[in-house]
């Protein structure tokens, strides 16, 4: 496993306040794209930089729509049009458009089970519930928040049956036969049953 890059943020052109934001920005991006070698953590800087200024000349252009400045910053349209753009091909250099066409299906897949994994740490609540038998949490692998756990109507412990098909095989309606149809199984296993699990 390569090792992670000690690359340090420094913000350079950012006031103090823009300077903690952008950072935070900047850490954000490495971790949710994985984004390690040099070059690219320059270009990562230079993007959260012009994500910054661009927040700026906003700023500047609500100050003077909401009449708390005399006059528009002349050229600011422009200004945040090229900026913009350069926001774009930054973050295309980076990758950060996903385009999926790029990778191979291996790929692909071990990103989403990487996504699904960090969903299901985060949002552990929605993929858990008690067993309905020993109250313990279960954590499963699927979301269950919208699942009602109850008892499975085709086993008794870890045995293979049914209660009522078995009345109605006691009393006679369904043979030793029909069961196995049911279960899958072959007579003997319905036997089996007869022998070490009823006892009747």
């Amino acid at each position: 496993m390569a090792r992670k890059s000690k690359y340090s943020f420094s913000g350079t052109g950012l006031s103090k306040e823009d300077k903690a934001v952008a950072k935070k920005l900047f850490n954000d991006y490495r971790k949710n794209y994985n984004i390690d070698s040099l070059s690219d953590l320059q270009l990562l800087e230079e993007l959260v930089y012009r994500e910054s200024r661009q927040d700026s000349l906003k700023k500047q252009i609500a100050e003077f729509e909401a009449g708390n400045t005399k006059s528009k910053p002349r050229g600011i349209e422009t200004d945040l049009d090229e900026n913009l753009q350069q926001i774009i091909i930054l973050k295309d250099k980076l990758g950060l458009f996903e385009d999926k066409s790029k990778e191979s299906p291996y790929e692909y897949l071990e990103e989403l089970e990487e996504k699904f994994k960090k969903h299901r740490e985060q949002n552990a609540g929605d993929y858990s519930c008690p067993c309905p038998f020993c109250k313990k949490m279960i954590f499963f692998m699927f979301k269950v928040k919208n699942y009602k756990a109850k008892k499975h109507p085709f086993y008794k412990g870890k045995f293979l049956t049914n209660e009522y098909l078995w009345k109605l095989y006691k009393e006679g309606r369904l043979t030793a036969k029909d069961l196995a149809e049911v279960f899958q199984t072959s007579i003997d296993y319905i036997k089996w049953l007869d022998k070490n699990l009823y006892k009747d």
